[in-house]
């Protein structure tokens, strides 16, 4: 099986909009209040762009030998 690279723009911006509607979904639903998005919010940028650096820096295992 072929194994794919890590797209990491897809996968921060995906990050992003999975967090996003999770967050709208439990402000609707009145389970996080706004003092509670102040939190949220800030800590789901630093995950996404946390996981966009440790994508980045993942080692490149595509190594051809020609």
């Amino acid at each position: 099986m072929r194994t794919r690279r890590i797209d990491v723009l897809s996968l921060v911006m995906g990050l992003l909009f999975v967090g996003v509607v999770v967050m709208w979904s439990l402000f609707s639903a009145g389970l996080l209040s706004l003092p509670g998005l102040t939190v949220a919010a800030p800590v789901l940028l630093i995950t996404a762009g946390l996981a966009g650096v440790l994508a980045t820096l993942r080692p490149n295992r595509h190594i051809r030998h020609d």
